[in-house]
């Protein structure tokens, strides 16, 4: 018996059997590795109840569960907070027997403690991460059935989780797309490394949402794990870590090298499942052993322990007579006399569920790990001292620090220039108030800004960020070319509005607009453009309108009449281009009033024809008379007589007054003219 409970990796406790109300029965034997776990030595506890271990936190109703199962005498099994000698908290799993004499009567409790701590926190951190993720994450079954969504899917496809689990896959998938994406699952079934694809998927309102997914080919369990970067409804991932401790199994076993025979105790017996009757020998106990390398790593083990004197302590497989497998701890110790080994001597230890819960544990790890390193946000967690206990490959690349340098050391150690900044005192008062918080911060080392989000626990903190320089730069210069086009807008000396391309509504009008057309401005945004414009020219506008919706350069319109408040119609050249205000599709208008421009080359036309009348004038009317004077002077020249003289002078009296009136008419004309 000391033997097999020295070698233990569990601590055990006998108390007495009685008396099971308060303060219960006393400690009368523990073994060493009790006294390293709980701090106490064997001194401090012989004699006193299990309560010295209790304390605030401690379950009572486990605590009840267990009362209630020793005054029936029956096993219990249960898991509580306990705490050390020195007062650090600690998870416990304890497992209890009653033990009875020969005569049937109980004389003794034996407890079996296992240290579950880590294991606890594990559960915990994993958890806390799949609540908090930002991401999708999920696991679908072969059924193609939701079996795990978290609550950032749930809020994105703004299903509850239980609409979700009865919903299949399918369903979620935009129609278009749903042959290929089962096409892919698939061959996602039938692989064997991670698959990744893109789709649409339509939420409960009718929204279409795209999703990139990361899945996992299908487990042994028939599961699909799948991540997914801006989905929705979160499904609650299934719990992948199951307690499995049960009241630990140890037996004895001996082998004696000069007699050349085996022992097992019983419960050694009961491990391998043979008979009670049955009878060990080194043979046969080696074909227990899974495969050839355990068989040959056992044989190497035993080998040395005989020849060297090497102790051995190790986990492995076996197959038991009943053909289960189970794992199982083997501990040997070889026994010399005279420098030759005579027995080795040890313990078989049932860590089947134990073996299990740790590869579950590993699988869970694995698990966390690609959950974040999947997400596109930078993370790192830290315990309630400021430690580092996990720092993504994203938060390498945002910040410039490596894993390395990050793990297990102090954040504000590696990042004291940040002591006192705004990220300090919000993380700060995230755990001081145990609240999320979110907020933007500057780091001026790196020149970045970054948008974090914080989520406290039990643990410490989850710290989810992601780099938005780019996007402040751009806010940065939205703002200022809002700025800029708001002073252009209303320092034009020309009218200008912008208004809305579906309802035709004003959204906003400069000075020099409402000072031209005699609305206030309250008036103009309160109208449509329709309000400025003569009855008569509807049809006109509809038809300018259509054909410039699709336009988005600076166009020329052409030239329209408006309406002034006073009635007064005007003629303007309108010019428009299509812009974005306000998250709207819009036309700014910048509107010349060309009414005096028009009236002033109308004027200039008519003039032009008054001088082409006084041209065509004075090209046939004033040549003629002037030809015949000429015809005539030089017909005088050539006469002799005085009576022919003066019928000439006549001819030529006659010509001079007609040039006369045409002269007259001509300097009327021109007077008429200007």
């Amino acid at each position: 018996m000391d033997s097999v409970i020295s070698h233990t990796k569990d601590a055990i406790m006998i108390t007495e059997a009685e008396p099971q109300q308060e303060p219960g029965p006393k400690i009368i034997y523990v073994n060493k590795a009790f006294t390293t776990m709980t701090g106490y030595a064997a001194s401090d506890v012989i004699g006193k109840s299990p309560r010295i271990l209790q304390g605030p936190k401690t379950d009572k109703n486990e605590l009840r569960k267990m009362r209630e199962a020793m005054i029936k005498w029956q096993p219990c099994e249960i898991t509580i907070l306990n705490y050390k000698k020195d007062g650090e908290e600690f998870w416990l799993n304890i497992s209890i027997s009653p033990v009875a004499d020969e005569k049937g009567w109980f004389t003794h409790w034996i407890s079996i403690e296992r240290d579950v701590t880590e294991s606890r926190k594990l559960e915990t951190q994993y958890n806390e991460i799949f609540q908090q993720v930002p991401d999708v994450i999920c696991t679908v079954g072969i059924d193609g059935y939701f079996k795990k969504v978290n609550p950032a899917m749930c809020k994105l496809m703004e299903y509850t989780e239980e609409e979700l689990l009865a919903k299949p896959l399918v369903k979620l998938i935009h129609p278009e797309e749903q042959a290929r994406i089962m096409t892919s699952l698939e061959k996602l079934n039938k692989g064997d490394k991670p698959f990744y694809f893109e789709n649409r998927c339509i939420t409960k309102s009718g929204k279409v949402k795209w999703l990139a997914w990361t899945s996992t080919p299908a487990s042994e369990e028939g599961l699909i794990f799948t991540v997914a970067k801006d989905i929705t409804d979160k499904k609650e991932l299934e719990d992948l870590l199951h307690k499995a401790t049960n009241l630990a199994g140890i037996g004895g076993w001996e082998f004696d090298i000069i007699k050349k025979k085996a022992y097992w105790s019983e419960m050694t017996k009961i491990i391998h499942e043979v008979p009670a009757d049955y009878k060990p020998n080194l043979k046969k106990n080696i074909n227990f052993y899974k495969g050839a390398t355990e068989k040959r790593a056992i044989r190497q083990m035993m080998k040395k322990a005989i020849t060297s004197c090497i102790p051995f302590d190790t986990e492995i497989q076996i197959i038991t007579a009943k053909g289960n497998l189970k794992w199982v701890r083997l501990i040997g110790e070889p026994e010399f006399y005279n420098n030759v080994c005579i027995r080795i001597r040890g313990s078989f230890q049932d860590i089947d569920l134990h073996k299990k819960s740790e590869l579950a544990i590993e699988a869970l790890l694995r698990e966390r790990n690609t959950i974040l390193e999947s997400i596109g946000d930078a993370f790192f967690a830290v315990d309630r001292n400021w430690v580092v206990t996990y720092w993504n490959n994203v938060a390498e690349s945002a910040l410039g620090k490596a894993k390395e340098m990050m793990l297990g050391h102090n954040l504000w150690d590696v990042f004291f220039d940040s002591i006192d900044s705004h990220s300090y005192k919000e993380y700060h008062l995230a755990i001081k108030e145990n609240r999320i918080v979110r907020f933007e911060d500057y780091y001026a080392p790196l020149e970045k800004w970054y948008e974090v989000s914080a989520y406290p626990s039990d643990g410490g903190l989850s710290v989810y960020f992601k780099d938005i320089t780019e996007n402040k730069a751009t806010e940065a210069l939205l703002i200022d070319s809002e700025k800029r086009y708001s002073e252009l807008f209303q320092l034009s000396p020309l009218p200008n509005w912008v208004f809305d391309v579906e309802t035709l509504a004003f959204l906003d009008v400069n000075q020099a607009a409402i000072m031209h057309y005699g609305f206030t401005r309250a008036e103009f945004l309160s109208m449509t453009i329709r309000d400025i414009r003569p009855l008569g020219e509807m049809p006109g506008l509809d038809e300018v309108l259509g054909a410039t919706q699709r336009r988005t350069q600076f166009v020329k319109q052409g030239i329209f009449t408006h309406r002034k408040k006073s009635g007064e119609l005007i003629k303007v050249e309108v010019q428009s281009n299509s812009i974005i205000y306000n998250q709207r599709s819009a036309k700014i208008i910048i509107a010349n009033d060309i009414t005096k421009n028009l009236a002033y080359v109308e004027a200039v036309e008519i003039q032009n024809e008054k001088l082409k009348d006084i041209s065509w004038m004075q090209s046939h009317l004033i040549r003629a008379p002037l030809a015949r004077i000429m015809g005539l002077v030089g017909l005088f020249k050539d006469t002799e007589g005085a009576k022919e003289s003066n019928e000439t002078l006549d001819y030529l009296l006659q010509s001079a007054n007609e040039l006369d009136k045409v002269i007259n008419e001509i300097t009327k004309r021109s007077k008429i003219a200007r």
